[in-house]
């Protein structure tokens, strides 16, 4: 389906502008309609200042992260602050553990 040129200008169709404009004149003012859903327990500014503090230190954890949080005034679940960071982009990963060395390897270090 093509857009018209009026829906390119606007960014929405014309039926859309039709029933703001109509609400418009019938209220005086147009009004947002109710969110669904659960609101947000936190504020933009709070996610910028959990994005901070991870990046402050990208090894620990998200129970520290949270409790890190928690002193700036958010008191907020574990799972939340997981939520937020994958909002924000950050992603788990597990560092992968380095193979032990074996008694061939260890005896010319012993030596060395």
């Amino acid at each position: 389906k093509k857009k018209s040129k009026s829906q390119t200008y606007v960014g929405c169709s014309q039926s859309a502008v039709s029933k703001i404009w109509t609400k418009y004149k019938q209220n005086g003012k147009v009004v947002k309609g109710k969110h669904t859903g659960r609101p947000r327990k936190t504020s933009k500014r709070q996610d910028r200042k959990l994005k901070a503090i991870c990046l402050e230190n990208r090894k620990c954890t998200t129970k520290q992260m949270g409790n890190k949080w928690a002193e700036t005034g958010v008191n907020v679940c574990d799972r939340t602050v997981t939520n937020r960071l994958k909002e924000i982009g950050f992603t788990y990963r597990k560092a992968k553990q380095k193979p032990s060395l074996t008694p061939k390897q260890k005896r010319p270090r012993l030596r060395w």
